[in-house]
């Protein structure tokens, strides 16, 4: 179903909110909120759709300072299978359980969201380095992991496979200026990121930007425009970090290299996300049905695995692939005595099973929901979650 066309953009300075059409990319909306004094908790990549990343949880920018996208969402409008129209608030239950499933009870026409303030200035971008300074960063990274105390700050590290290149690795910094402030000196101050620069970055494109050229760097990074590439991003959630995730990731990445077919492969990586203490707690008003309850705390919260290629004429072996390499993670973080988290929703693999992702307690209020909106399970093509 192309939904396209539902585009709607509309800024409420009365209410502090903005409606969005859920058929639009991030990068259009932050052009469209670039006039506006306000953001919202988007993506950090704008090819992103709107849709899919708010009804699955939402790991942006500034989850530090308010949590999942998801837990920003004020209300959604759906359509049901029988044709009905209605907003999720109507329904307490339903509107919990769209915010981590809610591509699995009807097509959301409309989102309303929070308007947050936008920081005036942000410090975004990447750093590119040889792969054997992954272990000295990767210690770094868990340092300011355990010790940081201030929410404006986030990252991620990740090992990936260069085309023409090899094996490198990258660190993207991310802070939240606030008026006033010098936000690249304070960067660069040793208990935040000024380690980053004293391992000879092969590539710096670091630098002050506003909120929305955010994104647009990390998608420019991403994009190849000499190739055709597609994105499957699986992964796992950890409660805390070592370094042995990097070391299995990256015996991941080169076993796919080693492939009489690696080629097919090139970009493939693991990305490190860490998040604060807390950054998931949320409200009554707020809740959703991700992560499992009780999870309030994922301070190295996330192992991505990707794989960019052409990818799509072979799904079944695609998604075997990335099993491995979760599991692979999985099971060095579990040797280090790291727990695993129920799964992100947005980084399904396919053939993955609902106890992935959800305890029995909300795949029960789950089951209850899609026999009350959609008893013909007409919205499957997600986490199967049954009757």
């Amino acid at each position: 179903m192309d939904l396209g066309h539902f585009d709607r953009f509309d800024y409420d300075a009365s209410s502090e909110t903005v409606t969005l059409g859920p058929g639009q990319t991030w990068r259009t909306v932050y052009e469209k909120l670039i006039p506006t004094p306000v953001t919202v908790m988007g993506g950090r990549v704008g090819y992103v759709g709107v849709g899919g990343f708010l009804t699955g949880g939402g790991l942006c920018f500034l989850t530090n300072m308010y949590g999942l996208a998801s837990n920003t969402v004020v209300d959604y409008q759906i359509v049901l299978a029988d044709g009905r129209v209605l907003w999720a608030s109507e329904d307490p239950e339903l509107a919990q359980a769209m915010r981590g499933a809610g591509y699995s009870f009807g097509v959301v026409t409309e989102i309303v969201m929070k308007a947050l303030p936008k920081p005036p200035r942000v410090y975004a971008g990447y750093l590119l380095y040889p792969a054997d300074k992954l272990e000295a960063l990767a210690k770094h990274v868990e340092k300011l992991t355990t010790e940081n105390t201030d929410p404006r700050i986030s990252l991620i590290l990740s090992l990936f496979h260069a085309p023409g290149f090899g094996p490198i690795c990258c660190m993207s910094p991310f802070i939240a200026g606030i008026e006033g402030e010098d936000v690249a000196e304070y960067a660069k101050r040793p208990e935040v990121f000024g380690w980053a620069w004293d391992y000879g970055p092969l590539n710096d494109n670091s630098k002050v930007v506003t909120f929305e050229e955010a994104a647009f760097i990390n998608e420019d990074a991403l994009h190849r425009p000499d190739s055709t590439t597609s994105w499957q991003i699986g992964g796992t959630m950890l409660s805390s970090f070592g370094s042995s995730i990097f070391t299995a990731g990256a015996s991941w990445v080169a076993n796919l290299q080693a492939r009489p077919d690696g080629e097919r492969f090139n970009g493939a990586g693991i990305f490190y996300m860490p998040f604060m203490k807390n950054a998931f707690t949320t409200t009554s008003a707020t809740k959703g049905v991700w992560p499992p309850p009780g999870v309030t705390t994922l301070s190295a919260v996330s192992v991505i695995l990707s794989q960019p290629g052409s990818l799509p004429g072979h799904p079944e072996e695609n998604a075997t692939l990335m099993r491995e390499g979760v599991k692979a993670v999985e099971e060095a973080a579990q040797k280090e005595g790291i727990n695993v988290v129920k799964n992100y929703p947005n980084y399904l693999i396919r053939g993955s099973e609902p106890t992935d992702f959800y305890d029995e307690e909300t795949l029960d209020l789950l089951r209850k929901l899609k026999k009350k909106y959609d008893s013909s399970d007409m919205f499957n093509k997600g986490i199967r979650i049954g009757q």
